[in-house]
């Protein structure tokens, strides 16, 4: 694949480009929360089909980065707008708490990005051992194998949230009513 390396890196941030103003309009129309769970759910449902595809395909692999981007940097767009509203909300109580929380979404990305990058290096460098895998199956999971597992767990974790905020918002209605 020595001379798809160039094309095939383009493929994702070409098509967020692309994407991320239709995903901005799904989320004015139906929310922030929802279309980030399908965002996710994408990510989660995505991902393990780069099991399927052959080595040496980079045509076939081509069209998975394709798929797989659709979904593409749609978190990272809804989580900095969840955070702006959040500070937006908190402005008029709180005064300059709005860069806190920006400051604290961007370092707790970095971290997370940090920790999943070194994971997937150790979890490539534990396959790959003496007795392991081969590496290509290696480098499958280690890209594959976190968005499998992280995204229906992000989506539980949303759904929760989105459950017990209109908990607590209808008890703090109740008290007025």
């Amino acid at each position: 694949m020595n001379s798809w390396g160039a094309a095939l890196l383009l493929i994702q941030p070409m098509l967020a480009l692309a994407t991320l103003s239709i995903w901005s309009r799904v989320s004015a129309r139906i929310g922030r929360k929802p279309t980030l769970m399908i965002a996710y759910g994408w990510q989660g449902l995505t991902a393990p089909l780069l099991f399927y595809i052959p080595e040496g395909q980079p045509v076939t692999f081509a069209a998975f980065l394709a798929v797989r981007a659709l979904g593409w940097g749609v978190d990272y767009m809804l989580l900095r707008a969840m955070v702006a509203d959040l500070a937006d909300d908190q402005l008029q109580d709180m005064g300059r708490l709005g860069g806190v929380y920006y400051g604290m979404s961007s370092v707790t990305l970095k971290i997370a990005m940090g920790v999943g990058g070194g994971g997937a290096l150790w979890l490539m460098k534990i396959m790959i051992g003496p007795s392991g895998i081969a590496s290509a199956d290696a480098v499958r999971l280690a890209y594959a194998l976190p968005a499998t597992i992280l995204g229906p767990i992000a989506i539980l974790l949303l759904i929760m949230h989105v459950r017990g905020f209109a908990d607590r918002q209808q008890s703090f209605i109740g008290k007025f009513a």
